[in-house]
């Protein structure tokens, strides 16, 4: 949602009636997220093929990871976002998914999501590579 002609926030950190201040708006930024996702085997890590991953926030950014688990992609959506204000500025959220698979145990609800499997939050520091395990069901 995007601000029209005419709405401006009165002050900092209020929301206008016709959209979202632009300051509050998880802005795309000129970064590349990129990195693995594998699962635990008796034999080591295995990298994943095919697992979706999607960068949440407006119209969200889809991959898919290749043969080595490996994906990548840019620009990023990171908060600062009205929906969430608690959320530390630079925070991103990311949705992983692959049938037959989940997350594994013990791993931290998302700030974003905190009912749902997939929900991974990163923090966006420049160009930025995670790793992400998943878990046979």
């Amino acid at each position: 949602m995007s601000l029209s002609r005419g709405h401006r926030a009165s002050r900092p950190g209020r929301r206008p009636a016709g959209g979202v201040p632009r300051a509050w708006r998880r802005r795309p930024r000129d970064v590349t997220i990129s990195g693995v996702v594998y699962e635990v085997t008796p034999s080591g890590e295995v990298p994943i093929e095919g697992v979706r991953i999607a960068n949440g926030g407006g119209a969200p950014v889809l991959t898919e990871t290749d043969g080595n688990g490996f994906f990548s992609f840019r620009p990023v959506r990171v908060c600062p976002c009205w929906s969430s204000p608690s959320i530390p500025a630079g925070t991103t959220l990311l949705f992983i998914e692959k049938n037959g698979y989940d997350d594994p145990p013990g791993l931290p609800e998302s700030a974003f999501r905190p009912h749902g499997p997939g929900f991974r939050d990163v923090m966006i520091d420049g160009d930025t590579r995670v790793r992400i395990q998943l878990v046979r069901r």
